[in-house]
């Protein structure tokens, strides 16, 4: 019988891993916040991470932080990723100083490697890891030459060891899991559950014109054609390909302004081509933005642009950024990477909005050639903006995850 005044927690606990805190990780995780609240119902859940912000979403789960803070466009980033490894290790050592109940479940969100192999041996219980990112691939490209192929081969070999021990890893694309498998990952490990898109926060008719207005008026955009990139400023996105497009574009379109939202280690890169170029009148950048301002800003682009270099890793990954753009019906150029344009194949885009990753002048022809058809271009992203908040709402994927991870649990 039950006393008055006193509440009953799971028995049965599960354990999220993430470098990010609450707060961050609904940037690059858009169904996080819903995932923990629907565990919550049946499990005690706890969420590890580099120090939170305090957002306790229920009041079954509890936030177990790391040293340190880590943010968006950390200059600490590279270093606070290399020590979360071992600090994840010394953390989980004590678990059971903190979590009381019978762990069921390790998930490993995070898409780095290796962590989620030390997390396997020292709690020693079901473990699930989340490869989001191919991040080997974004630090060695094996196509640049034969050392970093022979570096490549040998880091990604570690981690394919290291795979074998997890119970499953969920992967973003039908193409990273095909890569996998052909890399002797066993199939029946890997589950496929894509990115997500917060279609309520990402919902061009939920945002207010008088917003719209003012927005113009505090960048003096004024009757200007507005391009728009958002998202970090890393070596595998390519950025200086938009600035030098830009500079071919503006000699035809003088009336075209690029806003960039975003930091990074190439930040100060950008900002001395754009001086170069004599592009500071027409290339404004914003740093970092609060995200649940950036509808706002794809509301008053006319494009949206992705950014990412020609390299395996990259092949693998339908962005965060570029649902954003589709689910808010903007055109969103790309580069000719495979899970981009297998997406567009299936609105006859291609022709429109994929440019060469390497290449200034076919992005800036592309830009033009968008601007001159855009009626056209935006009857097609119509349908691919329905097909988006169809397949890709984060209310779907957490549905969809939710029911891995039960599945996963009760196998």
């Amino acid at each position: 019988m039950k006393r008055r005044g006193i509440k009953y927690l799971p028995r049965k606990a599960i354990l999220i891993i993430h470098r990010y805190s609450l707060k961050y990780s609904i940037t690059t995780s858009p169904y996080m916040n819903e995932i923990l609240k629907g565990l919550s119902k049946r499990y005690r859940v706890y969420y590890l991470s580099y120090s939170s912000e305090g957002e306790h979403l229920s009041k079954y789960v509890k936030e177990i932080s790391l040293p340190f803070k880590l943010l968006r466009g950390d200059r600490f980033l590279f270093l606070k990723s290399a020590l979360f490894p071992l600090l994840i290790m010394l953390k989980l050592i004590n678990a059971r100083k903190i979590i009381r109940e019978k762990l069921l479940l390790a998930f490993c969100d995070d898409g780095l490697p290796y962590y989620y192999y030390i997390v396997k041996k020292v709690i020693r219980t079901k473990t699930i890891y989340r490869m989001g990112d191919h991040m080997i691939g974004y630090l060695v490209d094996p196509h640049k030459n034969f050392v970093l192929r022979v570096l490549y081969d040998v880091l990604f070999t570690l981690q394919r060891l290291t795979l074998s021990t997890v119970d499953n890893i969920i992967v973003i694309s039908d193409y990273m899991k095909e890569y996998l498998i052909l890399n002797g990952v066993p199939e029946s490990k890997l589950i496929v559950v894509p990115e997500s898109v917060d279609t309520k926060l990402f919902e061009s008719n939920a945002i207010e014109q008088e917003r719209l207005k003012s927005l113009r008026k505090a960048l003096n955009l004024q009757d200007n054609i507005v391009l728009l990139y958002h998202g970090s400023m890393v070596s595998w996105k390519n950025l200086d390909i938009i600035v030098k497009a830009m500079k071919l574009v503006t000699k035809k379109l003088p009336n075209i302004k690029l806003l960039m939202i975003g930091s990074g280690p190439l930040m100060k890169y950008i900002r001395s081509l754009i001086d170069r170029y004599n592009l500071a009148k027409d290339v404004i950048l914003l740093g970092w933005i609060p995200y649940h301002e950036i509808p706002l800003y794809i509301a008053l682009s006319d494009i949206g642009i992705v950014a990412r270099k020609k390299m395996l890793a990259n092949d693998f990954v339908l962005t965060t950024a570029f649902l954003q753009y589709i689910s808010m019906g903007k055109p969103a150029l790309v580069p000719k990477l495979k899970t981009l344009v297998d997406f567009y194949k299936k609105f006859s885009l291609c022709q429109y909005l994929v440019y060469r990753p390497d290449s200034p002048v076919d992005l800036s022809s592309k830009i033009i050639r968008t601007i001159h058809e855009i009626e056209e271009i935006k009857k097609h992203i119509k349908k691919a903006q329905y097909y988006v908040r169809l397949n890709y709402s984060h209310d779907v994927i957490m549905q969809l995850m939710l029911k891995v991870l039960n599945a996963i649990i009760e196998n």
